[in-house]
Formats: C-alpha cells, structure tokens, sequence
C-alpha cells in the first residue's frame, strides 16, 4: 500500500524572514514511485503563535488580577480558577477545579446562583461569604457568558469583586440615616431647611413645638408666606449675618400658638454644607416661665437673706471662701476682698479657723447639721457667736454665724436673777417654817391655857359649893 509521510519546516527567504511549509509525503510501492506536495502555512504558523502567546499573556494577566476571576460551566462546575480565587476561598487551585461553583456559598443563596446559570445572559450578583462566626465578605460578581460559534453556550466567566467595605459603609450610613432619623422623630423641635430667599425646602415639625401650621401647610412655601412679614425679615437678615467668625445665629420671638395662647420660640440658625440654612425652632415657653419663677425665688432669697441680720459664708470643702454676705464689722471689715481666699487670709482668729475647717469637713462628709459657739475679742470686749453649719454637696457647705453676745449677757443676767430667786426662796421658806412652828407652840399654849382656866373655874365652882352648903346651914 502507500506510505504517508507529513512534516513541517522551515526557511529562510531573501527577505530574512522565515516561511513555513508543510510536506506530504506518500510512496507507491508498486510503481516505485514518491509524491512529494508542499503547502505555505507561514501564515497558520505565525497566527498560532500569536494565539499561543495571546493566551499566555491572558493567563498570566487572570492569574496576577486582584479582582476573582473564574471560568465555569453551564451547569457550575469549574473549569478554572485564579491565584486570587485560591486565596479568598483557601483553596487549592486543584481542589477547587472540582467543585462547583455554588458550594462556596451559603445554602440559601444557592438556588439564586442555579436560577442565573440557566440563562445564557450576562448578570450580576452580590453574594455573602461566611467565613466564621465573626468574619464574613461580600462579592459582588459579574457573570458573562462565553459562547462557542459551532457549540454555542459554553459556560461563564465570572469576575467578582471584593465589596465588604463598600458594604460596611453602606451599612454604617444606613443605620446613621436611621439614627439620624430617629433623632429627629425624637427631638421635641421644629428643623427646616431654607434656601437664602426663604423657600422652604425640608422641615420635620413637632407638636410640641405649638407653632400655627403644621407640615402640611408649608409645604413649596416661603418664609414670607407662613411668618408675619416683620419676623419673616428678620430670619432673612439673620441669614447675612452668618460667616466664620458667627456660625450660629440665635434670636428669640414670639407667635400666637395653635391653641391661641402667646408661644415663645427661640430659633438657631447655621448654613449647611449646601448654601442653605438649617433653621431650628424650639419652644421655650415653659423655660421662659421657669426663668421668671426662678427671678423671683432669686428676689424673694435676696431680700430674705438681707433681713437676716447673720453673717453667712459660703465656703469649699477645701477652705476658700466662695461667698460672703456680713454687715458685722467685727467678724469681716471689707467681707467681698476675701471672696475666693482661704479661711487664713480672712481676719478670723486661728483658733476661729481652725473650728471652722473642722465643721465644714464634717459636715461635707456626713451631710448633718452641726452647731457650736465661737469667741471672738475685739475692742477689749469678749462676743460669743452661735455657729451653724450645713452642707450643700460634698464641696461645699453654709457657715451661718450669729451674735448672741447679748442674749448671753441677758441670759446670765436671768440665771443670776433665778438665783437670787431661789436664795430669796429658801429664806422665805425658812421664815415660814420658823412662824409654822411659833403658831404651832401658840396653839398648844392657847391650849394648856383654855385647859387651866377651865380647871381653875370647875375647881371654883366645887368649892364654892362646898362652902355655901355649909353656910347655908348656918
């Protein structure tokens, strides 16, 4: 039969560049014959290298990709596997090529996966990748399908994207917006943003707020249209006056609220990132009532404590004197140059002092009232002072003192009559003692006497008739 040789070679031509040829080669024995044909295929050649090199230049850029790139087949399986593939999933390239592609995904998401291969279309997919209890990513894959012109769909090539941070990011906005949201739903004021002419562009009103429109009202309006025309200025002339050195703007007004009473409002104003103002209106009725109770109570504390004629200090735990009101020129002669000294610049005796201090830190630990008396000498005369003293907080506490020299002097004087007194007492009580036992003597005297007598006029009348029995005889 006849024998078939093929083979390829190369020359080099005139021009210096090398063409390829392909030899056939047959033989007929019988006729003793060779048949020799040769085809130019340079071109094949040179086409089949640059596929070979294209390819080896595609691996290498798939394989060194940051970006996870896989191939895989209609129906999942994998078919090839890039470096980064291998270390995302922490797998072997030849381990991985095994397996399908939906198996490095949770359970729940795998139909997603099967439901998308089925079509020969290009699509996108962001799937979660646990890892462990307290790591997990995000991809975010492109899908694109891979046809073959005499097979057709011949599987995907898949690129997926590292997008855990993207993700964390969104997350973290969401739940900010959320935060942000319930913040505002909380707060008890009315926010509005508001381009510089005064076009309302977003408010978030409150009832507690008790201003005369409700959201509905303002909604694609003006300043101008929803505010008396005076107070409408005047927010416009707020927005003027707003640069770096005043960021924020604050004024007080005054509106008639949805129940008809008169409302005080205190309204902020700062510019916002977008040229517009951010405007928040809070209502300060009952702070501006509570202002005024307290002026008053402050009025009514001032004008009690300057008609108690004692010498209050305020003093820290540590002794400086943080307040004084006296008008006593013995304890304090210019009382407001000690404000904010220590107890030793004061021109309180040592002694004094040193009685103080000890008061103030007991009564700062144990918070109970302590009383005690305090001798001062001055003019050559001796005042005593009755000494009080309550703790305000841990740091602080009230030292009231009083002068009670005189009532002490009188108080002597009370004791030394009740003495005089009593002595005066005794003696009398002895005098009467003395007159109860001369009566009593009296009374036994009047007694023996009455009894004497009646003896004496029984013992005349016996013998008187003993005496005139006998004359009468005669």
């Amino acid at each position: 039969g006849n024998q078939v040789a093929r083979l390829e070679s190369r020359f080099s031509s005139e021009s210096g560049d090398y063409r390829w040829f392909a030899w056939k080669i047959s033989a007929d024995a019988d006729q003793q014959l060779v048949f020799i044909s040769a085809r130019d295929i340079t071109e094949e050649k040179n086409t089949a290298t640059a596929l070979r090199q294209s390819e080896t230049r595609y691996r290498f850029l798939i394989e060194n990709q940051s970006e996870i790139v896989c191939r895989l087949l209609p129906t999942g399986f994998l078919t090839f596997v890039n470096e980064a593939f291998c270390k995302f999933f922490r797998v072997k390239n030849e381990d991985a090529v095994s397996c399908n592609f939906q198996d490095f995904f949770p359970e729940n998401i795998q139909s997603q996966i099967v439901e998308n291969l089925t079509a020969a279309r290009q699509f996108k997919l962001d799937l979660f990748v646990p890892f462990s209890k307290n790591e997990s990513r995000y991809l975010h894959w492109v899908f694109e399908p891979l046809n073959d012109s005499h097979i057709g769909h011949i599987g995907f090539l898949a690129v997926g994207h590292d997008i855990t941070e993207l993700k964390s990011t969104e997350h973290a906005l969401r739940k900010s917006e959320s935060n942000s949201r319930t913040l505002l739903d909380a707060l008890p004021d009315t926010l509005m943003q508001i381009t510089r002419d005064g076009k309302i562009l977003n408010a978030n009103i409150t009832e507690n707020t008790q201003l005369p429109f409700t959201l509905a009202n303002i909604k694609n309006s003006t300043l101008q249209q929803i505010f008396p025309e005076e107070l409408a200025a005047k927010f416009i002339d707020s927005f003027d006056k707003l640069d770096h050195q005043n960021p924020v703007t604050v004024f007080e007004f005054g509106l008639p609220g949805n129940t008809g009473d008169m409302q005080n409002h205190e309204a902020r104003i700062a510019k916002s990132r977008d040229e517009d103002y951010l405007v928040i209106i809070r209502n300060v009725t009952r702070r501006k009532k509570s202002e005024f109770d307290l002026h008053q109570s402050r009025e009514r504390t001032e004008a009690l404590l300057d008609a108690i004629p004692d010498t209050i200090f305020r003093i820290s735990s540590d002794g400086i004197l943080l307040d004084i009101k006296s008008e006593d020129t013995i304890l304090c002669k210019n009382c407001s140059s000690h404000i904010g000294k220590s107890l030793e610049s004061s021109e309180l005796p040592v002694k004094a002092i040193q009685k103080i201090r000890q008061m103030v830190h007991q009564v700062t630990a144990s918070r109970e009232m302590l009383q005690s008396e305090l001798i001062f000498e001055a003019d050559n005369s001796k005042h005593i002072y009755e000494a009080r003293c309550v703790a305000i907080n841990d740091q602080e506490a009230v030292f009231i003192l009083r002068d009670v020299t005189e009532a002490r002097e009188f108080q002597l004087g009370l004791e030394k009559l009740a003495a005089d007194l009593m002595e005066t007492k005794f003696q009398l009580e002895q005098k009467t003692d003395a007159l109860s036992q001369t009566v009593e003597e009296l009374k036994l005297a009047k007694i023996a006497a009455e009894a004497a007598a009646k003896t004496k006029s029984e013992f005349l009348a016996t013998m008187s008739h003993e005496i005139r029995t006998p004359m009468n005889g005669v």
